[in-house]
């Protein structure tokens, strides 16, 4: 009597050459997880891996959504950047280089939607907003039959440029390498073929040109489709614990049983010829694996690989480790791996049973529901009058209800950089060493917690700019809500109070004691005047109150500062010092900054006065009258080059000569003395306060100023009855 024997995966696609194969080809696809000679172990994950640019490389076909690195597919050599800081006046330059690499990635051999965010060297270099973390130029091709050469890549290569049509691919432009040591970083992309899940038998599909088909339902969240066609679609088969039948169409999946009814329906005779009773066998469960270790790509995890592990009942040590190349969570992946742990033990069980013809033909490959279990039809022998069906047992359809988390995941903060805002400032000489040039200090921050820094440009106008390098770090800053009143050099304001709205959320202003402000603590330029403050009171939305104001340090004055005038808490590692040639008294300063996520630079202009190259105002100014009628002022000077005061020493003079001029001024506003001297006292005869005292010049106005080498300082003040 003939037969026909067809198998599970008698994989046809290769032609005629295929029929021969497909019999080795189900049988190897049957003892891959469940037992008996190693059989092929299908992709690896791999997607992750270290990016690579060689010649002959796989790009894979990526479906849904997928973490990959693709594989470099063009480069030009790395462009330098040469910025100078410092120089002038004998003082040394500093010369810095940067360096920016443009490249294309190849990411899918087929056609995608778009990409989401992108490491570079495990650091979101690009968040889900769209923004990037370091400057760079981005474009991405989707990869139809259609698109164009990139601009970048036609410039370069000219009319031989290639379009790179059906392939997915990304374009850097002057991607900054500074943060990743001056080289090319090894980067990884979230690629979006599409929203949603994708199904398994659409991968099937598609990698078999349409030769197979079928209606189970299974999903995944992305799948990276490699290899041949007979490889991808026996794997997927295998680690969905899918079931491939074919019929003369081509091969299908099939999730449905089909049902010969109770143990009494068997043929057990055809003619005169008896047929053999449904037989059962068993194979020792100890050649089966116990449990199966199941890696796959968790999107809780940013598309790390996760690792699931379900155990069969009974004995045995094996384990089978099986890499499936798809992003799916940790509940389906457990899910998954308690099936194929289930299906281990379960396969040891084999069937031979009699069925006759009927409507419903059992196929090789297609599930088979017979004695209350689920068997898995492996090969069908056609007889005259019957079907001698071969099956092994998947076991009861019970449902699963296997559960996972996906463990802890250590996320970078993924925060929008943001706009700059830059602040450009004028300073005295805070550190009390003496300057020969204006202190300019540059300070940068974002509205929003993602701003790290921006590329620093000055110049003496914006037409004569030139880069000298990023920003300090963040600085606390913000703008006033509420106006400061003039007050009183050198004492504590103890009656006004004024509210800052910082321009981050993120920021924060705190208390300082005495300790902490002689150190130099809560140290802020409000307008043009530098103070301390002891408290800061959070008020919420990022306004503090702060109080209790140490007014017109270092020789600045204590004027008016209206709402909205700038406030910046001075921090010297989060202010960047400009020493440049440009920077000199009475000229002109612009300053520019351009941070990954401005589409136009943050603009500061500022007129140098100079003030920390001029001497500190005198103080405790005196006008005493003497028997003889006489008036006698003094004065105490002070130095900008200072020694600690509780040292009980006279402070240096900190100028080349010790010189004030003194200006006195009558009740109307007449000039009556305009005068110089060498020492910190002035003395009026006896006539000529007789003779102002007659003319109605009192009370007198007396301004005195010390007269340094770059110029004089700014007027102490006081009026004097006569």
């Amino acid at each position: 009597m003939a037969t026909i024997v067809f198998n599970a995966v008698g994989f046809a696609l290769g032609g005629p050459i295929g029929a021969a194969i497909g019999s080795l080809a189900g049988r190897a696809l049957d003892q891959t997880i469940f037992g008996g000679a190693k059989g092929r172990e299908g992709p690896r994950l791999k997607e992750l891996d270290v990016q690579t640019s060689s010649y002959g490389s796989e790009i894979p076909a990526m479906f849904g959504t997928m973490r990959v690195a693709g594989t470099v597919i063009w480069a030009t050599p790395l462009n330098e950047h040469v910025s100078s800081d410092g120089g002038g006046k004998g003082r040394p330059s500093q010369t810095n280089y940067s360096y920016g690499a443009s490249l294309a990635v190849a990411l899918s051999s087929r056609p995608a939607a778009q990409v989401g965010r992108i490491w570079a060297d495990g650091n979101l270099l690009r968040g889900a907003g769209g923004d990037f973390k370091v400057e760079t130029g981005f474009r991405f091709h989707t990869g139809h039959g259609d698109q164009t050469a990139d601009p970048l890549i036609a410039q370069a290569e000219g009319t031989e440029a290639p379009a790179f049509r059906g392939i997915a691919f990304a374009v850097f432009e002057d991607l900054q390498l500074a943060d990743y040591g001056n080289r090319i970083p090894s980067l990884s992309f979230e690629l979006i073929e599409r929203d949603g899940s994708v199904r398994l038998v659409e991968l099937a599909r598609e990698a078999s040109a349409g030769y197979v088909d079928g209606d189970a339902g299974d999903q995944v969240g992305g799948f990276a489709l490699a290899g041949s066609a007979r490889d991808a679609v026996s794997f997927i088969a295998e680690s969905a614990a899918l079931r491939l039948s074919r019929d003369m169409a081509g091969y299908r999946f099939d999730d449905e049983p089909v049902s010969i009814g109770s143990a009494g329906d068997p043929v057990i005779a055809i003619g005169r010829e008896a047929v053999d009773r449904p037989q059962r066998s068993r194979a020792p469960l100890a050649d089966f694996p116990a449990a199966v270790e199941l890696r796959y790509y968790d999107p809780a995890r940013d598309y790390q690989a996760g690792l699931q592990r379900a155990r069969r009942s009974g004995g045995g040590q094996d384990v089978r480790r099986l890499d499936f190349p798809a992003a799916m969570d940790a509940h389906a992946a457990a899910k998954l791996a308690e099936t194929l742990a289930r299906r281990s033990g379960a396969e040891r069980e084999q069937l031979r049973i009699a069925v006759p013809y009927g409507e419903q033909e059992p196929r090789a490959g297609r599930m088979l529901a017979f004695g209350g279990a689920i068997w898995a039809i492996t090969e069908v022998e056609h007889r005259r009058g019957a079907m001698m069906l071969t099956a092994r047992a998947l076991g009861a359809r019970t449902p699963i209800t296997a559960t996972a988390v996906p463990g802890r995941a250590i996320r970078e903060v993924d925060e929008v950089h943001g706009p700059t805002t830059l602040r450009l400032v004028e300073l005295p000489d805070i550190t009390r060493r003496g300057v020969d040039r204006p202190v300019v200090a540059v300070a940068a921050n974002g509205a929003q917690a993602g701003w790290r820094r921006a590329a620093l440009s000055i110049g003496s106008s914006i037409d004569a700019l030139r880069p000298i390098g990023p920003t300090a770090p963040a600085a606390v800053m913000g703008v006033l809500e509420t106006p400061l009143a003039r007050g009183s050099f050198g004492l504590v304001d103890v009656r006004q109070a004024v509210i800052i709205h910082l321009i981050g959320d993120d920021l924060a202003l705190g208390d300082a004691d005495r300790e902490a402000l002689f150190t130099g603590a809560n140290l802020a330029s409000i307008g043009g005047e530098v103070v301390q403050f002891e408290r800061a009171v959070a008020l919420g939305g990022g306004r503090y109150r702060i109080e209790r104001l140490h007014r017109g340090l270092f020789g600045s004055a204590a004027d008016e500062a209206t709402a909205g005038a700038a406030f910046l808490l001075l921090e010297i590692g989060r202010m960047r010092l400009v020493d440049e040639w440009e920077v000199a008294a009475g000229l002109p300063l612009v300053a520019t900054a351009v941070g990954v996520g401005d589409t136009t630079p943050a603009v500061e202009r500022l007129t140098l006065n100079g003030r920390a190259t001029l001497p500190l105002a005198p103080v405790h100014l005196t006008a005493i009258s003497q028997a003889d009628g006489s008036l006698n002022i003094g004065w105490v000077r002070r130095s900008r080059i200072g020694a600690d005061w509780s040292l009980l020493v006279e402070p240096p003079l900190g100028e080349d000569v010790e010189h004030y001029r003194i200006a006195i001024s009558g009740a109307d506003g007449v000039s009556l003395v305009d005068d110089e001297c060498a020492g910190p006292a002035y003395a009026i005869a006896s006539a000529t306060v007789a003779a102002w005292r007659d003319h109605g010049r009192s009370p007198i106005r007396i301004a005195v100023r010390q007269i340094g080498r770059h110029g004089p300082s700014t007027a102490a003040e006081f009026t004097c009855p006569l």
